[in-house]
């Protein structure tokens, strides 16, 4: 009895087998099994080319180690976990608070002309063109507020909200400047029509003052004169929105219309001033005409 795990001897081909052989191969006679026979182990290995690769491609990009070549930008070699806090700035519960105001605070409409708050946004703006500039005396309305800036030595500005945005005045002397000087008004365009204001010093011992302004439409405004905060100061205000008529007509140019006249009674005396379009009418420092 033969050994069965002994393989047979090899058996060798004559001449006309190995042709025969080899014209089956070349034109393709083979019969479909043989061809399987041949395709498969082909198919398999080129299935395991392709899991090797692939493994090899994620080893490459989220291994720790072995990977060769630069990180793709946006890809990092050793990504953080999902709770690892950012670079972004944390509050610290330690630091001081600062006096800069965070979040525009509520105002609410007062009849009362003699206190009031400041808003945020005025706080912030004032700063901008009177650094040491302190709130002393706010006038609310429900429309807006009118809030003077006081700073020593001598020197004041005002910050007005009519007309939806913040507008700030050049600041001012105490010592007063010339004729129309005191009187300028600052003009703001906005959906809602067109806003002038104008506001002051009252000067020490006048008693009864008191000042209109007449504007080319034919409205006639009044100043309010008001005090309020530490400072024994005394303020006046004046503000008025066109929403109709030539000021905000189509196609107006205001070098065309007559000035805005503003007559100051001052205890029984009256005196006139007339301010001139765009030289007298551009009081804002923070924003254009």
């Amino acid at each position: 009895m033969s050994d069965p795990f002994t393989p047979p001897p090899d058996v060798p081909l004559d001449d006309g087998a190995r042709a025969r052989l080899r014209e089956r191969v070349l034109d393709g006679t083979g019969d479909a099994a043989s061809r399987r026979a041949w395709l498969l182990p082909l198919a398999a290995a080129a299935a395991v080319a392709a899991v090797a690769g692939g493994t090899a491609l994620v080893v490459a990009v989220d291994g720790e180690e072995g990977s060769s070549g630069p990180t793709a930008p946006g890809l990092s070699s050793d990504p953080p976990p999902l709770d690892t806090p950012t670079d972004e700035p944390t509050a610290d519960p330690t630091a001081e608070p600062t006096d800069e105001p965070t979040a525009e605070p509520t105002v609410a409409a007062t009849a009362d002309p003699t206190g009031g708050t400041p808003t945020a946004e005025c706080v912030r703006e004032a700063r901008g063109v009177l650094p040491d500039g302190v709130p002393v005396a706010t006038l609310e309305d429900p429309r807006g507020t009118t809030t003077f800036f006081f700073a020593a030595p001598g020197r004041y500005t005002l910050c007005d909200t009519h007309g939806g945005r913040a507008t700030v005045h050049h600041p001012r002397s105490t010592a007063g400047g010339g004729d129309r000087d005191p009187f300028e008004v600052s003009t703001l365009f906005h959906d809602g029509g067109l806003t002038f204001v104008a506001g002051g010093l009252v000067p020490d011992g006048a008693l009864a003052y008191d000042l209109t302004y007449r504007f080319p439409d034919g409205h006639l405004e009044r100043s309010t004169t008001f005090e309020a905060g530490d400072h024994d100061l005394r303020w006046w205000v004046v503000e008025y929105t066109a929403t109709e008529g030539v000021l905000v007509a189509p196609g107006t140019n205001q070098l065309d219309l007559d000035p805005i006249e503003v007559t100051l009674s001052l205890s029984g005396t009256q005196e006139t001033h007339e301010l001139r379009w765009a030289l007298d009418t551009c009081a804002q420092a923070n924003h254009g005409c």
